[in-house]
C-alpha cells in the first residue's frame, strides 16, 4: 500500500487543500515518516523543508513527486495540530498559514539543534603532566574535588574562568566531557511569599478551586502575587505555566520577579525580538521540560508545552493580545483552547475586563449571558480584591476655559503649578499623551491645506533628532524633509498644529531646566534594551518628570509617583468605532493606576474638552463596573457586541473604485445568501471606507457583518479577494 503525505512549506500556500501539497513517501522512508516530521521535498526546482501534517493512503488525482529525505524525527505533536487547525477554522485561514508559528525558523530551516547538556568531570588518573597549575585552573579543580561533575555553564560561572581554561585541562587529561541531553527535573523549590491579607487569601483559594476564573480587581491590589503564588503550585505538581503578557518589553519588573523567586534555570522570556537563535532555544528548553516557567507574548502560546498547567493573562483587555496580520488570532481565544487540549486552568485578569470577559464571568450572568453571543462556552468565575492603595484625587480641567484664559498649551495653568508642588517634595511627576512626536502637522496658514504622505494620504508628523526635523508618515514609516512652500498654493506661510510627545518633553524641560525629564514612547524604546534603561533612570529615582503614551500605562509599578497628569483625555472618544469609549476608559483607568502605588498621597490633573462625558463620571467615583453595565446597556440598544458578533472583510487595491465595486459585489453576495437561508432581521451587512482609506499606496475599504454567528453566514459565502478579521479589535481601521 502506497503512503501519501500532505506537507506545508513555510511560505508558499496553495490556495486549495487547506494550504497543503500532497507528496508520496518512498518505500525506504516509509518508516521514518510521522505527522509533525520534517521533510526535504521539491518545488519548482528546488528542495526545501516541509512539515508533515498528514499522513494517508488515498492517492490523490494528479501524478505525485516523493519527498526525498526525513530531515528530523517528529518535532510537533499531535496536540499542536489540532490547535493549529482550531485557529485556521476561527480565523477563516489555510491550516498552512498557522503552522509557522508553532516552529521557529531556525528549527524549521534545520539549523537550531536541541541543546546538549555538557557535564565536566575529573578522570581518575588526573593525566601525567605535573605541571603546575594557574590560578584559575587551580580553582577549577578545587570546585570539582568537591563536586565531582558540573555543567560547563556553571562550572565557568562559579570559576570566574573561560572556556579556554577548560580545554587546557582537557589537554592535560585531567577533565573530561560528556554531552547529555538535557531533561526536566522535577521543580521543588521552596518559596516564601509574603503573609496574604483576608481578602487575598479567599481569592487565592478561589483560584486554586476553579478551572476558569476573571481576577477582576484595581490595579494595585496584588493580582501579580496571586498570580506568582498560583504559578508556583502548579509547577510543584510538575506542571508547566504560561504568564501572558501584552507587552514583553514592560514587565522587566515581573520577569526579574519571576526569575528571582522560581530560579533562572526554570524560567524563560518569550516574544517576537528574541533573535531565532534564541527563540529556538527557549523551543528546545520548552519542549524537554527543562522550562517550567514562561513569561512571554502572545507568540509564546505556540510553544510545545509539555504537561501545562496554568495559563494567566495578565491585562486580557489589551488590544496588543489580537494579532493584526494574517492568521488573525486573539490570545484569549488561543488560552482558552489550550486549557482544553491540556485540562489546564485559566486565568484572565484586569482592572478593566473587556466587555466579552466581563459577560462570561458568572457574576454577571443577569447583565446579559442570556442575550450575549460573545460569551465563552465555558462560563468563567469571578474573583475580586480590593485595592490596597488610596484613592487618587482626581481634579479636572476643562481645556475649552485654557483657550479663553490665552493658554493654547496642553500644560493648563492648574497642571503646572501641581508639578511644582510635587517635585519640590522630591516626588516624580508622570505626564501622559497618546501621540508621539512634535506636531501632529503641518498646514498652509493661506490655503489650510495639510502636508500629507504621497502613500496613505494621512497627515505627517513632525518629529526631531540629532538637531535636524523631519516628517515622518505614522503608517508606511517614510520619512520627508520638511517643505518652504505649500505644493498646492505656494505659500511660504506653513505652520504647525496638535503637540506630541517630544513637543511636551521640550516645553517641561525649558519651565522645569534643573529636572531630569525622560519621554518614552515608540520612538525611544525601539531598540532592544531601550525602555530596559529608560525604565531603569525612573525606578532609581534619577529622573523626575516621565513623558510618554500608552506605554507607560500597562502594568509599570512606578513608586514615587506623586503627580498624574492626563493631557488629553478625550483623544480617543472621537474614533468613529463603537469600542471607542471602552477603550478609553480602559487606558485612563490603567495611566491613573500609576499614582499611590505605595501608599503615598497622590493627584491625578485629567485634562479634557468634553468633561461631561458619562466615562469622566465613572473614572472620578472609581466606578469601573459601574461603567461596564452603563456600556453594556448602550451595547445592548444597538445589538452590538457582545450581543452580536463582528466580522471585518477587508478589501484594497490600487483603484479606490474597483476596490470599492469589489467591496459592493460581496455584500450583494453576502445578502443573497442570507435570503436564502438565515434570518435578514438579525443579520447587518454595512460598506464603508476605513477610517484611513489610504494606507501604502492602496486604497482599503471595510465590509462588516454583524450577527449572531457571522462564521455562520461567511463559511456559506464564497467570498474572494479580501482578508477576513473575526471579531476585530478596530471596526473602522
Amino acid at each position: 500500500m502506497s503512503l501519501f503525505v500532505d506537507i506545508a512549506f513555510r511560505r508558499r500556500i496553495p490556495p486549495s487543500n487547506n494550504g497543503l501539497f500532497t507528496f508520496s513517501v518512498p518505500e525506504q522512508l516509509e518508516k521514518k515518516c510521522n505527522q509533525g516530521s520534517i521533510v526535504l521535498a521539491p518545488l519548482r526546482g528546488n528542495l526545501e523543508r516541509a512539515v508533515i501534517v498528514r499522513m494517508h493512503d488515498k492517492k490523490p488525482l494528479f501524478d505525485t513527486e516523493e519527498i526525498v529525505e526525513v530531515c528530523t524525527p517528529q518535532i510537533l505533536d499531535s496536540w499542536q495540530f489540532h490547535l493549529a487547525q482550531s485557529i485556521a477554522t476561527k480565523n477563516f485561514v489555510p491550516l498552512a498559514r498557522v503552522l509557522p508559528l508553532l516552529l521557529p525558523k531556525k528549527i524549521f530551516d534545520g539549523n537550531g539543534l536541541p541543546p546538549d547538556k555538557t557535564i565536566v568531570k575529573i578522570t581518575p588518573t588526573q593525566g601525567d603532566d605535573h605541571k603546575p597549575l594557574g590560578k584559575v585552573m587551580a580553582r577549577v579543580m578545587s570546585i570539582l574535588q568537591t563536586s565531582p561533575e558540573k555543567e560547563l555553564h556553571v562550572l565557568l560561572r562559579e570559576a570566574k574562568a573561560t572556556r579556554k581554561t577548560i580545554d587546557s585541562l582537557l589537554e592535560r587529561e585531567m577533565l573530561s566531557v560528556e554531552k547529555e541531553t538535557p531533561s526536566g527535573e522535577r521543580y521543588d523549590k521552596k518559596v516564601s511569599f509574603p503573609p496574604l491579607s483576608p481578602q487575598q487569601e479567599k481569592a487565592y483559594i478561589a483560584l486554586q478551586k476553579y478551572s476558569h476564573t476573571l481576577l477582576f480587581a484595581p490595579t494595585g491590589s496584588g493580582k501579580s502575587h496571586l498570580l506568582r503564588m498560583l504559578a508556583h503550585e502548579e509547577m510543584k505538581k510538575g506542571k508547566s505555566v504560561l504568564l501572558l503578557v501584552p507587552e514583553i518589553g514592560l514587565t522587566q519588573e515581573l520577569i526579574q520577579k519571576c526569575k528571582t523567586l522560581f530560579g533562572e534555570d526554570v524560567s524563560d522570556v518569550y516574544h517576537s525580538r528574541l533573535s531565532e537563535g534564541e527563540k529556538a532555544n527557549v523551543f528546545w528548553r520548552v519542549k524537554t521540560g527543562v522550562t517550567k516557567l514562561v513569561i512571554g507574548s502572545r507568540t509564546s502560546l505556540f510553544l510545545p508545552f509539555r504537561d501545562l498547567g496554568l495559563i494567566a493573562i495578565e491585562e486580557e483587555h489589551e488590544w496588543t493580545l489580537k494579532s493584526d496580520q494574517s492568521p488573525r488570532y486573539h490570545a484569549r481565544d488561543v488560552a482558552e483552547k489550550l486549557t482544553e487540549i491540556h485540562s489546564a486552568k485559566c486565568v484572565f485578569s484586569s482592572a478593566t475586563p473587556s466587555l466579552e470577559t466581563y459577560c462570561s464571568a458568572v457574576s454577571s450572568q443577569h447583565e446579559c449571558r442570556q442575550s450575549s453571543t460573545s460569551v465563552r462556552e465555558v462560563p468563567y468565575e469571578r474573583i475580586s480584591l480590593p485595592s490596597r492603595t488610596p484613592l487618587s484625587k482626581i481634579t479636572y480641567v476643562d481645556l475649552q476655559e485654557e483657550l479663553l484664559a490665552k493658554n493654547s498649551t496642553l500644560l493648563s495653568r492648574l497642571l503646572q503649578q501641581k508639578m511644582k508642588e510635587v517635585l519640590s517634595k522630591n516626588q516624580q511627576v508622570l505626564l501622559f499623551l497618546n501621540r508621539r512626536g512634535f506636531h501632529r502637522a503641518l498646514i498652509c496658514k493661506d490655503c489650510s491645506e495639510v502636508v500629507r504622505c504621497p502613500e496613505c494620504g494621512i497627515s505627517l508628523v513632525l518629529h526631531a533628532g540629532n538637531g535636524r526635523q523631519h516628517l515622518l508618515c505614522h503608517h508606511c514609516g517614510r520619512v520627508y524633509g520638511v517643505p518652504k512652500t505649500c505644493a498646492f498654493c505656494q505659500s511660504t506661510e506653513l505652520g504647525y498644529m496638535g503637540s506630541g510627545t517630544a513637543k511636551i518633553e521640550q516645553m517641561v524641560k525649558s519651565i522645569f531646566p534643573e529636572k531630569k525629564v525622560v519621554r518614552i514612547d515608540r520612538d525611544t524604546t525601539s531598540s532592544k534594551t531601550g525602555f530596559v534603561d529608560l525604565y531603569g533612570d525612573i525606578s532609581s529615582g534619577d529622573a523626575d518628570i516621565l513623558v510618554g503614551t500608552q506605554i507607560i500605562a500597562k502594568g509599570l509599578d512606578f513608586r514615587n509617583i506623586g503627580l498624574v497628569g492626563v493631557l488629553d483625555a478625550d483623544a480617543g472618544l472621537h474614533i468613529p468605532d463603537f469600542r471607542a469609549s471602552e477603550k478609553t476608559f480602559q487606558l485612563l483607568t490603567q495611566v491613573i493606576g500609576r499614582a499611590g502605588r505605595r501608599g503615598q498621597p497622590s493627584q491625578v490633573i485629567l485634562q479634557t474638552r468634553l468633561p461631561e462625558n458619562p466615562i469622566f463620571s465613572f473614572l472620578h467615583k472609581n466606578d469601573t463596573e459601574g461603567f461596564l453595565k452603563y456600556e453594556l446597556h448602550i451595547r445592548k440598544q444597538f445589538s452590538l457586541p457582545p450581543f452580536r458578533r463582528v466580522i471585518k472583510l477587508i478589501f484594497s487595491g490600487a483603484n479606490r473604485d474597483t476596490v470599492f465595486k469589489k467591496a459592493r459585489e460581496t455584500e450583494k453576495i453576502i445578502m443573497s445568501i442570507v435570503l436564502q437561508r438565515f434570518s435578514k432581521e438579525s443579520v447587518e451587512v454595512s460598506v464603508a471606507p476605513a477610517l484611513h482609506p489610504k494606507k501604502y499606496g492602496k486604497y482599503f475599504v471595510n465590509l462588516l457583518l454583524t450577527a449572531d454567528n457571522p462564521e455562520k453566514i461567511l463559511s456559506a459565502t464564497p467570498v474572494k479577494g479580501c482578508r477576513i478579521d473575526v471579531d476585530p479589535i478596530d471596526c473602522v481601521k
